[in-house]
């Protein structure tokens, strides 16, 4: 629900009030199932190692399926590029709040402070800036007016702050030399985005592979994304080629 339309009316003494309803929508959430992959290995090797080998496997697929989440809700594609039928993306719900002037101007002071006036001040408090580290790194060589860098570089366990706000990197959002890319994103993912995700599932599969002495690891999971309110995500694009 996204009612900024109504507030308080001023009422005089036996005034009928008028109805003033908020207007609802619903978006039905269905998931999809994805999969990281086969992997196969040796079970001599299982045997020989004197580390434990299967979960190695499963923490090095705990990353493998953490970037494959992220490019899922970001570009709402697998990591082929395939579209997700319930799961849009980021960049295509975010709503174009400014523009770049050129490519060639890169992203400037205006472009930013552009970005953080078009959010609603009621998506303040829980808001964050997502960028690749390639942007973050490019903001962090460039200075405002008054000759200051655009953000606080974070602390030990802290992140990054721009306008106050933290800076949370997102490598599957584009570059800010791509033409129409939407590099930056500003907005509340708690009031613009509702995820569905099963717990992720590991499989070992023993006898598959049995006759080649081998074991296979093979990991699943469903994600489903949609909308709740549409100005609570923000992006910069930059200028077409």
């Amino acid at each position: 629900m996204d009612d900024s339309t109504h507030g308080l009316t001023l009422i005089a003494e036996g005034t009928t009030l008028s109805e003033t309803d908020p207007t609802f929508s619903s978006t039905v959430v269905s998931a999809d199932p994805l999969s990281s992959g086969l992997v196969r290995y040796s079970n001599q090797l299982l045997s020989d190692s004197a580390f434990d080998l299967e979960q190695l496997l499963k923490n090095l697929t705990s990353s493998r399926i953490g970037r494959g989440i992220e490019k899922a809700l970001t570009l709402g594609t697998d990591v082929a590029g395939t579209p997700l039928p319930n799961s849009p993306g980021l960049v295509s719900l975010s709503q174009i709040a400014s523009t770049t002037s050129t490519i060639a101007a890169g992203v400037g002071w205006t472009d930013i402070t552009n970005l953080f006036d078009s959010l609603d001040p009621a998506f303040l408090p829980r808001s964050i800036f997502l960028m690749n580290s390639k942007t973050r790194n490019y903001l962090a060589g460039l200075k405002d007016s008054t000759g200051r860098s655009f953000f606080v570089p974070g602390t030990a366990n802290s992140l990054d702050m721009l306008l106050g706000r933290p800076i949370v990197i997102n490598q599957s959002l584009g570059l800010v030399t791509t033409a129409s890319a939407k590099p930056i994103l500003f907005g509340s993912l708690f009031d613009g985005l509702q995820v569905i995700a099963s717990e992720p599932r590991v499989a070992v599969l023993r006898e598959r592979f049995a006759e080649v002495n081998e074991s296979a690891l093979v990991t699943s999971i469903r994600i489903g994304s949609a909308s709740l309110q549409a100005g609570a995500i923000q992006a910069l694009r930059i200028a077409a080629a």
